[in-house]
């Protein structure tokens, strides 16, 4: 993705995030193992909303990852969301 990232820093950056990733097409690959993933299985059970959030921040951290997000808007936004589920829980 790196040579994907520079073409989109300078030759796309009047694109916007929906018709970048309709051009570059990326794939999100999980780790089956990873303790995030396991828990998110009971938690779509127990809290779908969190579960449904830390999804969406998982997809925003690896676009972020991947350079391909501008707006950080929605991901801070989102972040701020998780952060008031999982502290009402203490």
């Amino acid at each position: 993705m790196t040579a994907a990232r520079h073409f989109i820093k300078t030759q796309l950056k009047q694109m916007d995030e929906e018709m970048l990733f309709s051009v570059l097409q990326p794939q999100l690959e999980l780790n089956p193992k990873h303790s995030v993933i396991k828990k998110l299985h009971t938690l779509k059970e127990s809290n779908p909303e969190l579960a449904k959030l830390i999804v969406e921040q998982l997809y925003s951290n690896s676009m972020v990852t991947a350079g391909l997000i501008n707006d950080s808007r929605k991901l801070v936004s989102n972040m701020n969301r998780v952060l008031e589920l999982v502290v009402e829980k203490y």
